[in-house]
């Protein structure tokens, strides 16, 4: 399947997206899992990289971090971003009191649990681990 070009994310969706997780609309943005200024791009939690309106479908993370992601069909997921790596996150910014960043790491890990790569070859291949997704969602609360 042909790769789809990426929609240019509106200046007002960034600007949405720094104000909630940075408190402040003009803010760098950081990446949600490690916390580092690292490069960094706009993850897409339902995977379409067509659907860049809504704040609420994007998220901050090193730009390695989402091509691993977008590349999980043919590689292991990097440690931080399996559901282990994200529940433990997730944990800590909770008891930190971060609670956009503990929201972030909970819901990445259960949109990774729930959902097939929009785009992929062979979805009959993935596992969708509902039990993981409830656990990680169950965590915002």
């Amino acid at each position: 399947m042909k790769k789809t070009r990426r929609s240019e994310i509106p200046t007002s969706v960034r600007s949405q997206i720094a104000q909630f997780y940075e408190g402040s609309a003009v803010a760098r943005l950081k990446c949600v899992v490690t916390n580092e200024y690292a490069e960094r791009q706009l993850h897409h939690l339902d995977e379409n990289p067509n659907n860049s309106k809504i704040q609420y479908n994007l998220l901050p993370l090193r730009a390695d971090l989402n091509i691993n992601i977008e590349n999980r069909k043919s590689h292991a997921l990097n440690e931080l971003i399996t559901s282990e790596g994200l529940k433990n996150r997730s944990a800590q910014y909770y008891s930190e009191g971060r609670f956009a960043y503990g929201y972030a790491c909970s819901i990445l890990g259960a949109s990774l649990a729930a959902n097939t790569p929009w785009n992929s070859d062979h979805p009959e291949t993935y596992f969708i681990d509902a039990e993981t997704a409830i656990f990680l969602l169950q965590m915002r609360c």
